[in-house]
């Protein structure tokens, strides 16, 4: 899923960083966002107030964390 895709399907700002050996892709979900996410094999799932959405990816992700509404997901380039 390109980025466009999924501010257009989130509804909130989301953009990319990629390094030679890192991609990012960064959430901004809002400060007043009460959100979790969770994690299964190469699916991102973010649960937000009464909203549930699915971000698929390529690969199992490095790492993904929120904090104060900004949700980062990390993978290998």
């Amino acid at each position: 899923m390109n980025p466009n895709q999924l501010q257009d399907r989130l509804d909130h700002r989301v953009r990319t960083v990629s390094w030679s050996d890192e991609f990012e892709i960064v959430v901004d979900l809002g400060p007043s966002t009460d959100a979790s996410v969770d994690v299964v094999e190469e699916t991102v799932i973010i649960v937000t107030d009464d909203d549930q959405h699915e971000i698929d990816l390529d690969t199992t992700p490095k790492q993904v964390f929120m904090k104060n509404g900004v949700l980062t997901i990390k993978q290998e380039a």
